[in-house]
Parts: C-alpha cells; structure tokens; sequence
C-alpha cells in the first residue's frame, strides 16, 4: 500500500498531547480481521521517539476502536539509532526482564560502527546473556532501524561473581513461588490441586484479592477496577470488579463462537457484560465462570444492537477472590436488628448465611427480626443447632400509637375488639419497633400478636397498637428501632426534651445505628448534615 499519514486515519482516536508526535508518522502497511477485532500496522517516523508515547497511543486505539488487540510496529531511519535512544530504551528491557535492573543500573553504553559495548558497574553479565538481553536488544534494534547491531557486556568481575548473582536471583525467585515436592506418582500428582497463596487485599478500599488471579479470558486483567457506578458509555474502555449473576451461555448459529452474557455488580451498581469470541479461546470462560465468582473485566462500553442497552464488550476477565469482611474486636457484639430474604424489599440473604457469618466472625448469638414474619425462624434455628450459637427470636413491628383513643374503648386482652377501634388503628401512621423474646412466654406472645396484626389490625402492613403490645408484654424486650422508630422520628420532628423522654421511657433498650445507615435523611434534605445525625445519636446516648 502507498504510505498514508498517521493522523489522517487515527488522529481523531489518539489524545492531542500524542498525536504531536505522529505530525509526520506514516502508515507503511495495515491489515485488519473484523472477525478478530484486530488491527496488525507498521508506522514509520523520521526520528526515534519514547516508547511510553508508542503505548500511550496503542492504548488509545484499542479503547477507541474496540480492538481484541493492536499489533504496532515502528520504524525509525537506520541513521538516527544513537546512544541517546539506548538509554530511553533500557526501561523497555527492565520490563521484559525485571532480574536486569540491578545489573544494569550505572551501567555505561558506548556505540562504535556496529558494536553496542554495555560496561556493567557490577558483575553479572553472564546473567544477562544467560537471561537473553544481548538478544532482545539485537533483534528490537534490528527490527525499528534495520540496523546488525552487535551486542557486548563487559564487567570487570570474574565469572565465579556472576554465578553468586545468578544463585542470588534464583534465591529471590523461589521465595515468590511454591516449590512443588518430588512426585512419586506422576498420575496422582497432577491430580493434585495447586496450592494457592494467603490471599491479601490489593486496594485498601475495594474487598479484593489478585494474589491468585486466574485470566479466564484473554490477557490478565490489570489496574486497579472504576466503580460501577461512576461507568458511563463516554468512557470507553474501563476496568471493573464484580460479583457474576445471570450468567448464559450460547453459541452462534454457525457453532464456531461462544457468546457469552453475564451481569456483574461490585454493589455500587450493576452492568452487562458480553464475551464474543472463538470457541477454543472461550473454553476456560465456559468452563469456570459460574455465578457467584468474583472476576476483574476489561473492555469498551458500548451500545449492543442485538440487546439493545448499553454493556461492555469484554476483552479479558480474570477470575479473582473476594476478601470477606472480619470482625477482629476482642469483644464480640450481638446483632440485634437483622433482615432476611424474609423480610420484603429489605432483605436478600437467607438466614443460614447469616448466622453461618455470624458464626465465622465468632459471634454468641445473633437475632432474627423480619418485617413483621417470622418464617426464617426454623432455618435459622438448624443452622444454629449445628454450631451452638443462641438465636434470639425477634420481629420488627409497626407499631401504632393509639394512646388518644384508646381509652374509649378500654377493652382487655381477651376481649373483642370494636370495628370502630380497629378502623382508627389502620387509619394511624406507623413507627419501626423491634420485639424480642425473652423466653417461651415472650414467643408465645409475640405469635400472638402477629396473628392480630395480620388477622384485625393489617391495612398495607400488619400493625401493632400500643395498647396491644402491653397486653402481651409479658416476656418480651421492646427495642426502639431505626430512624422509622417513634424515638427517631421525635427528634427529627424536633419535639421536646419532655416528648423524648416520654417517649424513651416506653422502650427496654434504645438503638443507634451507625451513620451512613441514615445518610440518606442528608442526601434527601432532611437534615442540614451529618453533624445533625449525630446529634442524634449523642441525645439518644445521653
């Protein structure tokens, strides 16, 4: 093909700050395979320029494009390869050969006809030879100015030095690695499974690990993943972490492909992702992505004409782990206010992994308060069985203040209860309020007054009147609850010390919640802001 300028096919894709070092690049060939995504392109320039430019460019291109890969070769005139680009391009070798950074620091570089002369501050240059960086600096040369360079390193140390640095090396790498035993039984040993490393959390502020990442699909996935939330299709390519759900699985009508659809949410938010490729690059994706896993993704956002919504186009997902949550205090809490998938718009884990967690962590008991259910007592009540934590039987209630009409009625626990009553209480707002059981008396009672809730009192919601719950008091301990709770809402509503207090005084123990459980009554308006919740929290304290 006739040689066509850089800028002219790519410079809308590459960053301005770049494409100043393209103004007189030239395209001396390309090919491209939509099937694979991929784009193969020689580049010339009339000058040598930095490699971190060449990758800062190739990056772009691939986000932009939406490419599986870029492959970009340069060329620069043989007569401007000099010793001013050697030393710019002793960080391409540290990349491809970490071990020869310590060699190579303070070495000196002298270019003479043909002949590259690198004399080494220290010993080693057996290791390099042995690493092949004479090699990989003779054909990279070779290959961007068409020039037979000859490659020497000289050190002054003899050679017994260099095997003590090549032990040395050695001795680093196999600190980093596990050194597989003898095997007996070769069949049995590569039955056996590998042996991961301690996992460690990679970023303070995200629950993950890479310490055993496993690329399911293309390369690694590297860098450090944007919250869910926060990707927008602007973006282009972008890096996330997640937990997969729904995942399906297809392939083309020709056999040939895999397709791949999958959502992942790293609980900022959730997105689609979809994995187009061949069938034998898609085996280890088919085979080990299962919902549940944790996994790192790469790849463009962009808007699928067969789906119709917006989704990432995956180039690469690595298999990752998710560090769970601990609870190092020496002295453990007990859980007093906790939802199950029992509890409607409220809840989503089961009641076996919440105790099974709660057990985990160490803790003696734990309780169970569904929104106005007990169903999850019987799970939860097994899981306990088998590991001796105590579950504390409880329910979150709506509770009705009924104290200004009430006493028109006056009627017992055993009573019928007036129509006329009745209708009042459905027509009453409701507060959050926590009943536990203190022993068989309170669970029994605690039925009880669920039954009226749900059977007499139920309008949206199954409602518990004050007068009600004293009448069945018996064996109970009545919690205050959230910011849905009468004492809470008191303060918000700014009623008097006299109000609080009277109100407090109704309730066995008062809750606190931590912040950010009401720091949507700031995002709202409700509150001016945070210092105003714990206000709160200080006045229910004192």
């Amino acid at each position: 093909m006739k040689a066509v300028s850089f800028l002219s096919l790519f410079g809308e894709y590459i960053d301005h700050s770049v494409a100043a070092y393209f103004d007189s690049a030239t395209v001396e060939s390309i090919e491209a395979s939509l099937a694979e995504r991929s784009v193969s392109m020689l580049v010339s320039f009339p000058a040598p320029i930095d490699s971190a430019v060449i990758k800062k460019a190739r990056a772009e291109l691939i986000r932009v494009m939406n490419l599986h890969r870029l492959d970009l070769g340069i060329h620069f005139p043989p007569d401007t390869f000099d010793i001013n680009y050697i030393t710019g391009f002793v960080k391409e070798i540290y990349e491809h050969f970490p071990a020869s950074r310590t060699i190579l620091e303070g070495a000196v570089y002298n270019i003479s006809g043909d002949k590259l002369t690198v004399e080494l501050a220290a010993n080693g240059k057996d290791v390099l030879v042995n690493l092949g960086c004479d090699k990989f600096i003779r054909q990279t040369i070779d290959r961007r100015f068409e020039r037979l360079i000859n490659v020497e390193f000289v050190s002054n140390v003899s050679a017994q030095d260099d095997i003590k640095v090549l032990e040395e090396l050695q001795k680093k790498e196999n600190q980093k690695i596990a050194v597989a035993p003898p095997m007996a039984n070769p069949v049995a040993a590569s039955k056996a499974p590998v042996q991961k490393k301690p996992k460690e959390k990679t970023y303070d502020d995200l629950p993950i690990s890479i310490t055993n990442a496993k690329p399911l699909f293309g390369t690694l996935v590297k860098g450090k993943p944007k919250p869910i939330k926060e990707c927008l299709p602007e973006d282009g390519e972008v890096v996330v972490w997640g937990d997969v759900f729904s995942l399906e699985t297809r392939e083309s009508k020709d056999g040939r492909y895999s397709i791949i659809n999958f959502n992942i949410t790293d609980y900022t938010s959730s997105y689609p992702v979809k994995v187009f490729g061949e069938k034998k690059k898609c085996e280890d994706l088919v085979a080990n992505l299962k919902d549940g896993k944790t996994v790192l993704v790469r790849g463009a956002i962009n808007m699928d004409t067969y789906m119709h919504t917006y989704l990432i186009n995956a180039r690469a997902v690595t298999e990752i782990e998710k560090i769970e949550k601990q609870d190092n205090a020496p002295e453990k809490r007990v859980e007093l206010h906790l939802h199950t998938n029992m509890s409607a718009m409220d809840g989503m884990t089961s009641a076996k992994e919440l105790v099974s967690r709660a057990i985990a962590w160490g803790h003696k008991a734990i309780a169970i308060t569904d929104h106005g259910v007990v169903q999850a007592f019987p799970e939860a009540c097994n899981t306990a069985a088998k590991a001796g934590i105590k579950i504390i039987y409880g329910m979150e209630g709506y509770l009705v203040d009924d104290d200004a009409f009430y006493d028109d009625y006056g009627f017992g626990v055993d009573d019928e209860i007036p129509a006329e009553y009745i209708e009042k209480v459905r027509a009453e707002k409701t507060y959050h309020i926590i009943i536990i059981a203190k022993n068989t008396q309170g669970l029994k009672n605690l039925y009880k007054l669920i039954t009226d809730s749900n059977l007499k009192f139920f309008k949206r919601r199954p409602r518990i009147p004050r007068h009600r719950l004293m009448q069945m008091r018996e064996g109970l301990i009545v919690g205050s609850a959230c910011e849905a709770g009468e004492l809470y809402r008191a303060l918000v509503d700014q009623k008097s010390d006299e109000d609080v207090l009277r109100i407090a005084s109704f309730y066995d123990y008062l809750e606190i919640q931590p912040l950010g459980n009401n720091g949507f009554l700031v995002d709202n308006g409700v509150v001016s802001d945070i210092t105003v919740l714990q206000d709160y929290n200080r006045r229910i304290l004192d």
